[in-house]
């Protein structure tokens, strides 16, 4: 593999990474805060 190769391999990883941050914001955002993280859910640790 040479250094272009490596180069668009790392491009396609951040872009997944990325791609699946938004996909995880989004649903945290339709499904509500607070239906995701209950209130005193810290405490469970």
């Amino acid at each position: 593999m040479n250094e272009r190769d490596a180069a668009e391999r790392k491009r396609q990883v951040r872009g997944l990474l990325l791609l699946a941050l938004i996909v995880l914001v989004a649903t945290l955002l339709h499904a509500g805060v607070r239906n995701v993280f209950l209130p005193g859910w810290w405490r469970l640790w």
